[in-house]
């Protein structure tokens, strides 16, 4: 599922390059495009090559880019052999979703998104951090009742994914959010 009001950010700054007669409007055209198609047609499998999985999160964080361009310094890199590894479709977009979901926008400096995937001795390791406001987010639980659901069906299907063969850890410190995923 791709969350809606993602979809109508992005379908709003495609149309102001569009305005402006960007040069990057045609890449980032074909990148949502890329990204609707993976998520409609491409999931219907178990398990998808980790290079499909990280082509769908970096046209995701392409579209972001758009958004935060000024405001966020992203970072995703990638390392060792992918060419292997098989992984449950659409399993890390959430945690990446709320990297971007929930920045810092109050903050006058720079937010950070840093996205790493590396694998090693046939293990994913997956590590997403970001800034974001502590008082924003305890607000927004208030107002909406219960959070998170998001997380919660990714903690489940990695339950019923990969039953005693993950680890997850979701740690808050101050400003800081921090997942990692082996």
């Amino acid at each position: 599922q791709l969350n809606p009001h993602f979809l109508f950010n992005t379908l709003n700054n495609l149309y102001g390059l569009s305005v402006v007669k960007s040069d990057k409007l045609p890449e980032l055209m074909l990148k949502l495009s890329d990204l609707l198609r993976y998520s409609l047609y491409e999931t219907k499998e178990t398990v998808v090559p980790i290079e499909r999985e990280i082509l769908y999160l970096e046209n995701y964080v392409s579209l972001e880019k758009i958004r935060l361009e000024s405001e966020t310094d992203i970072v995703f890199n990638k390392s060792g052999d992918l060419s292997s590894v098989q992984i449950a479709p659409m399993l890390l977009i959430v945690f990446v979703e709320n990297a971007f979901k929930h920045i810092d926008t109050s903050q006058a400096s720079k937010n950070n998104v840093e996205i790493y995937l590396e694998v090693e001795d046939d293990q994913l390791l997956f590590n997403c951090k970001n800034d974001f406001d502590p008082s924003a987010l305890r607000k927004e639980n208030m107002e909406k009742g219960k959070s998170g659901i998001g997380l919660e069906n990714a903690i489940k299907r990695l339950e019923l994914l990969y039953p005693d063969q993950h680890h997850l850890s979701i740690d808050k410190q101050g400003s800081k959010f921090n997942v990692e995923l082996s």
